[in-house]
């Protein structure tokens, strides 16, 4: 087992303590039209994703534009995923709609290890 198997399996041991079930989305197909502003909806893809239950911003963080007041996250354990977490995914997660505002990667030497997923109701 290499350093990054092992920190794989670290992440997933400390969501494991914890976990929460979440339900990301994914939009792809969208097409718009310039000639006359339309878009097209695409096809939406719903996937159940294991993390942390979600962790409030420190206040010192909280600038009003990157990251604001009520802003949540989550770590994702990169462990067995079938999506990668991108910005403007929703989640859905204890009865309310999340949108993904930004996704934080953190790696090992050669695997992603858990994303950081910065999300806004």
């Amino acid at each position: 087992m290499t350093f990054d198997d092992d920190m794989r399996a670290a992440a997933v041991e400390v969501v494991a303590v914890a976990p929460a079930s979440y339900t990301f989305t994914e939009v792809t197909g969208n097409t718009y039209t310039p000639s006359t502003g339309a878009v097209a909806a695409g096809t939406s893809t719903a996937h159940t994703v294991t993390a942390s239950p979600p962790f409030e911003y420190d206040r010192s963080l909280v600038d009003g534009d990157i990251v604001r007041q009520g802003d949540s996250y989550i770590v994702v354990p990169a462990s067995g995923l079938t999506v990668t977490p991108t910005p403007s995914m929703a989640v859905a997660f204890g009865g309310e709609t999340w949108r993904v505002m930004s996704v934080t990667t953190h790696r090992g030497a050669t695997q992603v290890l858990a994303y950081e997923v910065q999300l806004r109701r």
